[in-house]
Parts: structure tokens; C-alpha cells; sequence
């Protein structure tokens, strides 16, 4: 099924499944349990699931002309690492709307993790004291704007990326190696 849509590979292929004996056998060894290691994905900002939607949606961003990516999610969100990496192997410019969406307590929080290495991959990071909300966020509207207005081609791409038309594309992928 997949072979119908572009994929811009970013991904080294299948990812191993490893047994997990311990918690097996914690759990009373009733049960066998395994882990999909998408940790080993990419050689790409630590890899993850996340990874596996952007290989279907970077070729529609290429082929919009678009010159800058534009996502949002929480201040450590997996989801805009990925594309902060996605965004810089692909020699486009990037912007992240980073939302309070989990409260917390450290002072450091919205200067290390996923949001220092988004800032090393040379995204533009934009912290917005909001909380979560599943609608579109206005702050991520406005960032669109901004770029339009500033002469750039942004290429939208909604939190987590799964409500993007062509973002579950990537499971598919994940499922058929799991079967």
C-alpha cells in the first residue's frame, strides 16, 4: 500500500524488536513482552516514532516550495526535535511553537533537552506561555503569518504531526514490520 506515496527516507530501515525479559519476568512470567527499539531508527536528533511520519510528509513539503517548517508542540516535545532535525537535513529553515502544555517546576526546563537540541539544529524556538488545548492554537497560526509576512514559504505542520494528511502514513510502515 505504501508503495502509492512518496517517502523521503530518513529512517535506516526496520527496527529491531527486542524481548524484555526482566519485566517479563516480573510480571510473573506469564506473559511475553516486546519493544519495537525506534530509539535505533535514524542516525537523525536520537530518532523515534516520530521520525516515520515526517519521511511521508517531507516530500509534500518540498514539492509546496515551501522554505521553512512550521510545527508546535510542548516545550520537550519529541515531535519538534524531530523536525528541527528534519528541517536541517533537508536545508530548510524552521520554526517551533513551543506551548507550556505540562506544568513544571525546574527553572531550567525550557533551556535543556529537546529544546536545547532544537535550538543547536538551528530553529527558531518561540516559547509561548500557553497550555494544552487539542484545537488550533492561535500562537501557531500567528507563526505561520509571521513567516508569510517575513517572505518566507512556511509548510504547516500540526502538533505531533498524526492529524497531517499524510502523517499516519509512517504506522503503516511501523505495523507492516511488526506483522
Amino acid at each position: 500500500m505504501l508503495e502509492k506515496f512518496e517517502r523521503y527516507p530518513l529512517t535506516f530501515g526496520p527496527t529491531p524488536i527486542e524481548r524484555l525479559d526482566r519485566l517479563g519476568k516480573h510480571l510473573g512470567d506469564k506473559v511475553e513482552i516486546y519493544a519495537k527499539r525506534e530509539d535505533c531508527n535514524s542516525g537523525l536528533a536520537l530518532g523515534g516514532n516520530k521520525l516515520r511520519k515526517l519521511e511521508y510528509i517531507v516530500p509534500d513539503a518540498i514539492a509546496s516550495d515551501a522554505d521553512t517548517l512550521v510545527t508546535i508542540g510542548g516545550v520537550q516535545s519529541n515531535h519538534t526535535r524531530m523536525v528541527a532535525a528534519v528541517a536541517a537535513k533537508i536545508g530548510m529553515k524552521c520554526l517551533l511553537v513551543q506551548e507550556s502544555w505540562v506544568p513544571h517546576d525546574d527553572a531550567v526546563y525550557d533551556r535543556v533537552g529537546n529544546i536545547l537540541l532544537s535550538r543547536i539544529m538551528g530553529a527558531e524556538v518561540r516559547l509561548v506561555d500557553e497550555g494544552f488545548d487539542i484545537g488550533i492554537r492561535r500562537s501557531w497560526e500567528k507563526a505561520l503569518y509571521e513567516v508569510k509576512a517575513r517572505g518566507g514559504r512556511p509548510y504547516a505542520i500540526p502538533a505531533g504531526a498524526s492529524v497531517h494528511k499524510y502523517g499516519g502514513l509512517g504506522y503503516v510502515g511501523f505495523a507492516e514490520e511488526v506483522r
